[in-house]
């Protein structure tokens, strides 16, 4: 999907010399870098096309793609939304309906929206339709993020990775339940990489429409149609327009061989198919049994949705950290933070005392079961809850961190807890953040 990284290496060796001689070398690195280009890679779209030998097509794929990563060369002098235009882009329905059926995005637009979507997690902005309004991924801070970057690096690799795992005993579905030792062996990293770039350039390809396409059309709907909308909201609609824009131009830099259909591999596809098949429901599995009592070939359709929440799904089973943000009740957070208290705190409800106690101590026990919390996100999520149900309308209890705050520590203090109180501790550091961020009251 991504585009396919313009590496540049020069190799200088510098011996012991006089200062101009260093000079001069770092002019011309600097030259080099800035000016040279690697030759388009579409060129490798005809390579492998239609082969049922996977490992050979995947090998002849990746020989002519080099891994993706960000645009070094690309300084950007102003905001990327200033390069695009953003602020000329129309703020009413209609003009904007009419507005992209023309709109042509500028090389520098494309390269500064590359800079800017490579380091943006496509499950937390705008999404993949498997995973939606998933605060987790603001809340959990990974150790390997998931970015565009990370799932465009080569997703040939990610394809021959899944492919490899299949084929090893170890990996069989029916005994990766829970075995997150297997992480390394059966390459997790590989089926959450792949399950995001196919739903980016293939999960759309029978209805011959794009991301952007899709995003704008439903965006267009909520924000005009069912709202008023306020001008962040048709901001933050383009935006995500522009993103996908780029997304769909990266998308054609991968030709066919790297689509996990049917007709590329039909030995590994019929393998996800059957896993897919002993994970449907009790009433899915009723049919499948009456079905195959009058034809034993019969099998349940494996759509293209299927096969993104399968791969999501063994990516999370064996020890992923994306793939268990995405899919709750598997892998390493399921016994974290797949529970009633999440699911509490991370609706916007109104600001009370206890909302912040239970938000500290769920914190407080993340923590110490490992997890790596992004304590700002957190600040600014309990600090700026809104009523959301008339029962939060009603409430009379503190509308800000500030007396909430206040309470908790008065409370804990009087019952004889001292300053190295594990809540006092956390409420402290709540405390200082919500100050700085500026959402104490």
């Amino acid at each position: 999907m991504r585009v396919n990284e313009k590496r540049v290496r020069t190799t200088v060796f510098i011996g012991f010399g006089t200062v101009a001689f260093f000079i001069l070398v770092a002019c011309i690195f600097t030259f080099t870098n800035n000016s040279t280009r690697s030759p388009a890679t579409s060129e490798a779209s005809s390579i492998g096309e239609g082969s049922s030998d996977s490992n050979s097509v995947l090998e002849a794929v990746a020989d002519t793609k080099e891994a993706v990563s960000p645009t070094n060369s690309i300084q950007l002098s102003e905001d990327v939304w200033e390069i695009c235009g953003l602020p000329e882009f129309p703020t009413e329905s209609e003009a904007s309906k009419a507005f992209v059926q023309d709109l042509v995005i500028t090389q520098d637009c494309l390269a500064a929206l590359e800079v800017h979507t490579l380091e943006t997690n496509p499950f937390e902005r705008n999404g993949m339709t498997v995973v939606k309004d998933g605060p987790e991924f603001s809340l959990i801070v990974l150790d390997n993020p998931m970015t565009y970057k990370r799932i465009f690096t080569d997703p040939a690799d990610d394809l021959q990775r899944i492919f490899e795992a299949l084929s090893l005993p170890v990996c069989d579905w029916e005994t990766t339940r829970g075995k997150q030792a297997l992480k390394e062996v059966c390459h997790a990293e590989a089926f959450t990489n792949y399950a995001t770039f196919y739903d980016a350039c293939f999960s759309l390809a029978d209805e011959k429409r794009t991301q952007a396409e899709s995003y704008f059309d439903q965006q267009v709907f909520y924000v005009f149609e069912v709202q008023e909308p306020e001008p962040a909201e048709i901001t933050d609609m383009w935006q995500g327009y522009l993103e996908f824009r780029w997304v769909d131009e990266k998308c054609q830099e991968f030709n066919s061989d790297v689509d996990l259909s049917a007709e590329n591999y039909p030995r590994e596809f019929e393998v996800l198919r059957m896993q897919s098949e002993s994970r449907v429901s009790l009433f899915e599995q009723s049919k499948l049994l009456t079905q195959r009592a009058k034809d034993s070939l019969f099998s349940l359709p494996f759509t293209k949705y299927n096969l993104i929440t399968l791969l999501l799904d063994i990516g999370a089973e064996l020890g992923d950290e994306a793939a268990g943000l995405a899919v709750l009740d598997r892998g390493v957070f399921a016994n974290k933070i797949h529970n009633t208290t999440w699911t509490e705190l991370k609706n916007k409800r109104t600001l009370s005392t206890d909302r912040l106690r239970k938000a500290l101590w769920f914190a407080l026990a993340l923590e110490r079961k490992g997890v790596k919390l992004n304590w700002e996100w957190l600040v600014r999520h309990i600090c700026s809850s809104q009523s959301t149900t008339e029962s939060d309308q009603d409430a009379t209890e503190h509308e800000d961190c500030r007396s909430a705050i206040n309470d908790i520590y008065t409370k804990r203090v009087t019952s004889g807890h001292n300053h190295e109180d594990r809540l006092l501790v956390a409420l402290d550091r709540f405390q200082r953040l919500a100050i700085e961020l500026d959402v104490y009251e």
